[in-house]
């Protein structure tokens, strides 16, 4: 019987040594680049933490829908997307005005209005900053926020989108390029 039980701890020592020693190879072997990863390891150049952070925060980055004017492009949230609605006026030939309105239900409610150019009659507004245009002459931005008044035929949420839309004004501005 003693026998019996020197063989079987033998038998479990060389299995717990052969799976160690298959555990420990498989780990190593996986560390190693095969033929087909060495020509994507060569032709790839590897990327330090810089590059990673970099990385990570341009796919951080939130999309934008492009309003194209004559005078410059506006960028607003792109999470707005279905809702957002703009018209672009001529105020004059060095004016024009891009109306901004969130569409909910079909119908519109009138966020805000940017004035792009000279900023001649226009009342009441505020200068935000200015934009190039494609021959990259400068123009002034001008703004004037909607009052916005609860609409009892919204449900709260869609009266807060609205509010939202209205609070991305800030985003606009801080994208005038």
């Amino acid at each position: 019987m003693k026998s019996t039980r020197k063989i079987a701890v033998l038998l479990l020592g060389t299995m717990l040594m052969c799976l160690l020693t298959v555990g420990c190879g498989k780990k190593e072997n996986a560390d190693l680049p095969n033929e087909q990863n060495a020509e994507q390891l060569v032709e790839q150049p590897q990327q330090n933490e810089t590059d990673v952070q970099n990385t990570e925060e341009q796919s951080s980055v939130p999309q934008d829908v492009v309003i194209e004017t004559r005078f410059g492009n506006l960028a607003f949230p792109e999470q707005w997307s279905e809702f957002i609605t703009t018209n672009e006026t001529e105020v004059s030939d060095e004016c024009i005005k891009v109306d901004f309105s969130a569409k909910i239900n079909d119908t519109y409610y009138l966020l805000f209005t940017i004035y792009i150019g000279n900023g001649e009659g226009i009342d009441e507004c505020v200068k935000v900053g200015e934009i190039r245009d494609s021959e990259n002459e400068v123009r002034n931005v001008y703004v004037e926020v909607a009052e916005i008044t609860v609409d009892e035929n919204l449900s709260e949420g869609e009266q807060n989108r609205i509010y939202a839309m209205q609070e991305d004004l800030n985003y606009l501005i801080d994208n005038l390029k």
